[in-house]
């Protein structure tokens, strides 16, 4: 039965701080909080197999520091190996990509994975992270506590707040108060007799209150524990309270399309993934609905990819008219006006300079994909683009002798509910790879907590977020990405948002369902808080144009 809960007690500052430098003296193996949340998915499933971890809800509010770089917003203070440079510690924003089946490597992929690409724990799972991730040394339970749990709140029930920290990991984490729970806790942690846990906790000025659950032992007979968890992070210890840093780096705009000036490292699990695709692929296209970031993405892996020397990057962008002639070759009038002159397009310009300069990498971002007529655009280039084909000679239409050198790398964005996708999924179903990009409330979270977006109207956004998005399981083209938000500070900033972009995307989604489109923007206004939104006679539910965003 659910019950208000008061949770009016917190971490001190100078235990979180303990245990972050007891945690940097420890050999963890960083993948140690993945699997944490991989056991507690195979826990309440009842299965190791079929795993599917949301790990911007499930592992981003453990991790994430106020004050952090904008493009490294977590922290984890495990290493295993000795660190002398504590950047390490930050882990970057796409955390999908991070811990992804095929990011990982050595007997993490035995441990986490089915070795196809899925994520599934092995039988002896917890035996195999003390030995693979541990490396054979259980864990101080309080130290690990005291970090994930910093930013929590706790009502104690009982005066015996010894075991509190201890009871509270368990319980949030799933280390079950029953045999197979116990077992699985003593093989990984162990609690430090000497550690006086009651001076772990003050009080939390002011208390914070929300309907609660009541955290239960597992088991036939359960019981309520003596400590309650909020279910999220109720405060958020800044880097400057937490005594921890790191060299920023420039800071560029998510909601920009313009080519990034940001560099990823070499390590990034993104950069990382598109070269592996590129391995065996012509090219990445990065695919999605509007504003899920894939322009960003693709801008900052090309800079990447060529260590920032962004004169060896091109940005070109497909539309209804774009042709054979802008990106292959085509004839084109003189300066002085007399004549015309045969002159390379983007894509035969781009292999001519990286042909010329074989040693290095060469990138050209197509974005809008599939706005454009990709087989006439293409021409007879498009066989030569995949993998297999790269450095062979082929004849354009004009006579001219061409290769698609292997150090150009191409990388595309495509919106899967345009037109021309038919055509691009024929087209390049077996040369391109594909990285599917969807619409997530976590990210739109932290964008509107970083903007200053207050808590409550934040949440109510969100909720109106997870609607549209849920609508397009049965209605595609309603799906809307976070960027849009990318520039919300206030209901104001909201309302702008609205009158200018979404009330057009949300009319032209719904526009054959209007008890689905009146729904949405009821839910508009009660999330926002106003009566501004349009009625059905002033919506623009006829507009002219393209069907697609």
């Amino acid at each position: 039965m659910s019950r208000m809960t008061t949770y009016d007690r917190a971490l001190t500052v100078p235990a979180v701080r303990r245990a972050i430098t007891d945690l940097q003296r420890t050999r963890i193996h960083p993948f140690f909080l993945a699997y944490l949340v991989l056991r507690r998915h195979a826990i309440e499933s009842g299965s190791v197999i079929g795993l599917t971890p949301r790990w911007l809800r499930d592992l981003a509010p453990f991790i994430r520091v106020e004050g952090a770089p904008h493009n490294k917003p977590y922290y984890r203070p495990l290493s295993n190996q000795q660190v002398s440079d504590t950047n390490s510690y930050w882990l970057n924003r796409n955390l999908a990509g991070s811990f992804a089946p095929s990011s990982l490597r050595g007997p993490i992929v035995e441990l986490a994975t089915d070795g196809q690409g899925n994520y599934e724990l092995s039988d002896n799972h917890e035996q195999q992270a003390l030995d693979a991730l541990l490396y054979g040394q259980r864990v101080d339970v309080v130290s690990l506590a005291a970090f994930l749990l910093r930013d929590f709140g706790f009502e104690l029930l009982l005066s015996e707040v010894d075991e509190a920290l201890v009871i509270a990991f368990r319980s949030v984490f799933r280390f079950d108060f029953d045999p197979a729970g116990e077992e699985a806790f003593e093989k990984l942690f162990f609690v430090p007799d000497d550690t006086p846990l009651v001076q772990l906790f003050e009080p939390l000025d002011p208390p914070f209150t929300e309907e609660g659950y009541g955290i239960m032992a597992s088991g036939v007979d359960a019981e309520p524990l003596p400590v309650e968890t909020s279910r999220e992070p109720i405060r958020s210890l800044s880097v400057t309270d937490l005594g921890i840093g790191y060299e920023q780096g420039p800071i560029i705009s998510h909601a920009s399309n313009s080519p990034a000036t940001e560099q990823l490292p070499e390590s990034d699990p993104m950069v990382a993934l598109v070269r592996r695709l590129l391995e065996t692929s012509g090219g990445v296209i990065f695919t999605g609905p509007p504003g899920t970031g894939k322009s960003y993405a693709a801008a900052l892996v090309a800079e990447s990819l060529v260590d920032t020397h962004s004169e060896r990057t091109r940005y070109v962008q497909f539309h209804a008219s774009y042709q054979y002639e802008d990106f292959i070759e085509g004839f084109r009038p003189k300066e002085g006006g007399d004549g015309f002159i045969l002159r390379a397009g983007h894509l035969i310009e781009m292999s001519d300079r990286a042909r010329e300069n074989p040693e290095q990498t060469f990138v050209l971002v197509v974005d809008e994909l599939s706005r454009g007529d990709v087989g006439r655009v293409f021409g007879e280039a498009l066989t030569y683009v995949e993998k297999s084909k790269r450095d062979v000679s082929f004849t354009l239409s004009s006579g001219r002798e061409a290769t698609i050198p292997s150090n150009l790398l191409l990388l595309c964005t495509m919106n899967p509910m345009d037109k021309g996708v038919d055509e691009v999924d024929a087209a390049f179903e077996r040369r391109f790879a594909k990285i599917e990009m969807l619409p997530d409330a976590e990210v739109l979270s932290v964008m509107l907590k970083d903007n200053g977006l207050p808590e409550e109207l934040r949440h109510r956004v969100l909720g109106w977020f997870r609607q549209v998005n849920k609508r397009a399981t049965d209605i595609p083209m309603a799906a809307l990405g976070q960027a849009y938000f990318a520039q919300v500070t206030n209901a104001n900033d909201l309302w702008d948002l609205w009158s200018h972009q979404l009330k057009f995307h949300v009319a032209r989604a719904f526009r054959h369902d209007n008890e689905s489109r009146q729904s949405v923007e009821q839910g508009w206004r009660a999330a926002v808080g106003s009566d501004e939104v349009p009625t059905a006679q002033d919506s623009p539910q006829n507009g002219s144009g393209d069907e697609t965003p």
